[in-house]
């Protein structure tokens, strides 16, 4: 599966409505988007950090995640959110903050190979095949091919042939 790119939507879906309405307001009218995608670009750094602290391919793109780790970039997301406006302390609860807590726990295991991720798909994966490919080169001599003469079938092991 393709890696992608987590979404400030994604982190704000998290939220009730009433706590969007609140933090809206006491972000001044900005909207809560524009404080919510520093801090979610932030973690997805962090955490393609940790895919590579355990030794783990990353997608060239720095936007993008494992789609396993989403709902992880989610919940810290979340939780920096509502801690960095410390007005509302009803909203900072118990299940968010374990859930943070289970998230980076998550991360520390990727970062030391306990846990594995899944590889980014390559886009071209023509040519990257390390593998040989059985039957792509005839070693036989077939119809198509002009027959050799005795002689030269004989004692010279650098033809390719099979009956060299």
């Amino acid at each position: 599966m393709s890696w992608i790119a987590p979404t400030a939507a994604d982190v704000l879906s998290e939220l009730t409505p009433q706590e969007a309405t609140k933090y809206q307001t006491l972000l001044g009218g900005s909207s809560t988007t524009q404080k919510v995608t520093p801090i979610l670009d932030r973690v997805v750094a962090e955490i393609r950090g940790y895919i590579i602290s355990g030794s783990f391919a990353v997608d060239p793109d720095s936007s993008l995640i494992p789609p396993s780790l989403v709902t992880d970039a989610v919940a810290i997301t979340r939780w920096r959110f509502l801690t960095s406006v410390p007005d509302l302390p009803a909203v900072q609860s118990d299940a968010r903050k374990a859930a943070f807590d289970a998230s980076m726990a998550k991360l520390m295991l990727i970062a030391k190979g306990e846990i594995y991720v899944e590889p980014p798909i390559d886009p071209d994966p023509i040519g990257t095949n390390q593998f040989g490919n059985w039957n792509s080169e005839n070693r036989l001599v077939g119809r198509m091919h002009p027959v050799p003469s005795p002689a030269s079938q004989v004692g010279s092991p650098d033809t390719g042939y099979a009956n060299s």
